[in-house]
């Protein structure tokens, strides 16, 4: 019987172990099917609920402090809930970061509760012996708490409000996560208060928070919303220095940055120093090249980084054209410039209202004013609704070309479609009744500005006094500057040059006058170049002309 009972004491431990096992997989197969259950109820309270994160994410954190069966159960439910939020791209990464923060600390809570259980059973588990190092890993849920409040804030543009919540977390609970103050410094970012972000930026390091890099592409985006080329340059540098990966994103970034200042050196040296970290450049980053080039009017550039663009196997975009065309317009070259456009058509690419623009740009750089206006019809019949910018180009056109009675006509159309006109339109308009020598229409339109309640700038009456200086009707051109004084606008050095054009053309010409008003242009510190002495000995003759260029402005004698 000894033998016996001894051989029955030496089973009992592998039949309490299988005993053991069958009933993990009972639970285990409940789970799943408590899951299920839970994934059909969840699903139909989203269909009604529209969805709403931040509710998911109380509903989520309400679990935290039950029971492990549940805590795994929501886990699993969770998982899929994340998913589906990837899927349906209705939430942003960071809401789905809090989320997965969530995730994380539920599947931790419900391990422990796991590894409890198997030690109340007699399993042997060597992480048993810190539970306390565990409980220090899991995800605190008045973080995620906090993020969904800063999250809300934000949105709503209560920087104030996201600041405190962030602040009195530090003060009674301590440093938060990284996706807390990032979601502030994107805040900050979309104001453009890039002080304010980068003071947060250290507060987050000297909280022993290291910056991610999302956290550092915030501020090197806002830096390059802000033209400040030169910060992004210093904060990617700091990324690189302190072992943070620069990704795609930052290289693009500074890239941009340097490229829309025009600096296309600056703009080629980092996209060399992107290919030698082994970063592959992107759409982006080949668009600001081209960019940087067209902002010089560098035809032969921005069509170098289309090849190169072209050889990535990158797809050309409406913005990789325009860039080119507007190159061309800045270079004159109408001819290549329409190549571009046929070839942007035949490629299934429809132009934009910015690809139009920089076309009819085209055509005024180049004086031609028929092809600016079929480029303009051409934009309508494609459903494209004219602009103020559109109808410029096409009024400048007509200046370069100085037909007074287009620019006029055009101006008419820009008002019947109820387009607000600015000063620069009007000022286009009488530059091409000047061009034209039609004093008369140019004053009309000049009037009708007055009317329409826009205020001349110093352009506006230097283009208005031309017609009349070229007429010698000098009376006019005073009349014109006693307006413009009234106004409020000092001359420059074109209006001086209309001015002392009007007292040499007149009959009998006006010396005393033309001396007199050189000497207080002088005074207020307009400068005088080799135009005005030239109007100037016109009106007094080359010897006293020479004598007054000597006593009153000798750098330029």
């Amino acid at each position: 019987m000894a033998g016996v009972q001894g051989h029955d004491s030496s089973q009992n431990g592998p039949q309490k172990t299988k005993k053991l096992q069958a009933s993990h997989m009972s639970r285990n197969q409940a789970l799943i099917g408590f899951s299920a259950l839970a994934l059909f109820c969840y699903t139909v309270d989203y269909a009604l609920f529209g969805g709403d994160v931040d509710a998911q994410q109380g509903f989520l954190e309400s679990w935290i402090g039950r029971s492990g069966v549940l805590d795994v159960m929501v886990v699993g439910l969770l998982t899929l809930c994340v998913c589906h939020q990837i899927v349906s791209k209705k939430v942003s990464p960071d809401k789905i970061v809090m989320l997965g923060q969530t995730a994380k600390g539920l599947g931790s809570k419900a391990s422990r509760t796991e590894q409890a259980s198997r030690q109340r059973h007699g399993a042997k588990d060597v992480e048993s012996k810190a539970p306390e190092k565990q409980t220090r890993d899991f995800v605190r849920p008045s973080v995620a708490s906090l993020n969904v409040t800063l999250d809300k804030a934000t949105k709503q543009g209560n920087i104030e409000e996201a600041v405190r919540a962030l602040q009195s977390f530090e003060e009674t609970r301590g440093p938060a996560d990284a996706l807390s103050y990032n979601l502030v410094l994107r805040a900050y970012a979309k104001k453009g208060d890039i002080k304010s972000a980068e003071k947060l930026f250290s507060r987050m390091e000297s909280k022993g928070v290291e910056g991610t890099s999302c956290s550092y592409n915030t501020i090197v985006d806002a830096s390059s919303k802000a033209g400040d080329a030169k910060a992004c340059e210093r904060w990617i540098n700091k990324m690189i220095a302190c072992g943070v990966e620069v990704n795609v994103i930052s290289y693009a970034t500074v890239i941009s940055a340097f490229a829309h200042q025009g600096d296309e050196a600056s703009a080629e040296k980092w996209l060399e120093r992107m290919i030698q970290a082994g970063v592959t450049p992107d759409a982006v980053s080949y668009n600001s090249m081209i960019h940087a080039a067209s902002r010089k009017g560098r035809v032969k550039a921005a069509e170098h980084w289309l090849e190169e663009m072209q050889a990535q196997q990158l797809q050309c975009t409406i913005t990789t054209y325009s860039s080119l065309i507007d190159a061309c317009a800045k270079a004159g070259d109408l001819q290549r410039a329409e190549k571009w456009m046929t070839k942007m058509i035949e490629e299934g690419i429809q132009p934009n209202i910015v690809t139009f623009g920089a076309m009819i740009d085209a055509c005024a750089k180049s004086n031609n004013l028929d092809r600016a206006e079929y480029w303009h019809d051409q934009m309508i019949s494609l459903g494209i609704e004219p602009s103020l910018w559109t109808i410029s180009s096409v009024i400048n056109a007509c200046a370069k070309t100085g037909n007074a009675s287009a620019a006029e006509g055009w101006l008419r159309r820009l008002q019947e479609l109820g387009l607000k006109c600015d000063a620069i339109v009007y000022s286009t308009v009488i530059d091409a009744c000047g061009k034209a020598n039609d004093a008369r229409r140019a004053w009309k339109i000049y009037e009708d500005m007055k009317s329409a309640g826009i205020r001349p700038h110093v352009v506006t009456y230097s283009a208005l006094a031309r017609p009349f200086a070229y007429k010698g009707d000098w009376r006019q051109v005073e009349k014109i500057a006693e307006d413009m004084v009234a106004d409020g606008v000092l001359p420059n050095e074109y209006f001086v040059y209309a001015h002392l054009l009007a007292y040499g053309a007149s009959k009998p010409r006006q010396p005393e006058k033309a001396e007199l008003l050189l000497r207080e242009v002088v005074k207020i510190g307009v400068p005088v170049n080799s135009h005005i002495v030239t109007a100037l000995s016109r009106a007094v003759g080359r010897t006293r002309a020479g004598e007054l260029v000597e006593e009153l402005c000798p750098a330029v004698a």
